[in-house]
């Protein structure tokens, strides 16, 4: 899953970031992410997976965009796991679970109930500077 980041071909508009800058600071904070919920939940397996997916819906301008409705980074997100290939690797994962521990209904470092201290913010505070 990890190459096919690395695969895809996206370019802002107007070339503000070009495609191989914007997929290596993807790739860097969920790397980033999953290292931080793999070093303090090490045991569990499902964070760690939800630590790589958490973000799958998040386009370039994401945040930006979700001015607009119906735009939403964690319903595209949802909504991906059940599309391939997501679908066919996550067959045997309970997707109940694995959407609860990403969007904070189930607590644990990736991400709590009330969205404050977690490895999703700690990293991006630390690659944002």
């Amino acid at each position: 899953m990890l190459l096919s980041l690395l695969l895809i071909n996206v370019v802002s508009p107007d070339h503000f970031i070009p495609s191989c800058l914007y997929v290596k600071i993807i790739l860097r904070y969920y790397l980033g992410v999953f290292a931080l919920v793999a070093h303090y939940e090490p045991e569990h397996t499902l964070a760690r997976l939800a630590a790589l997916l958490h973000d799958v819906g998040h386009v370039p301008f994401s945040h930006a965009l979700e001015l607009l409705p119906n735009v939403n980074h964690h319903r595209m997100t949802e909504a991906l796991l059940d599309k391939a290939p997501l679908d066919k690797l996550l067959e045997d994962i309970n997707k109940n679970e694995l959407i609860n521990l990403i969007n904070g209904k189930t607590q644990s470092v990736l991400k709590d109930k009330v969205n404050a201290l977690n490895a999703d913010n700690l990293d991006s505070w630390v690659r944002g500077g």
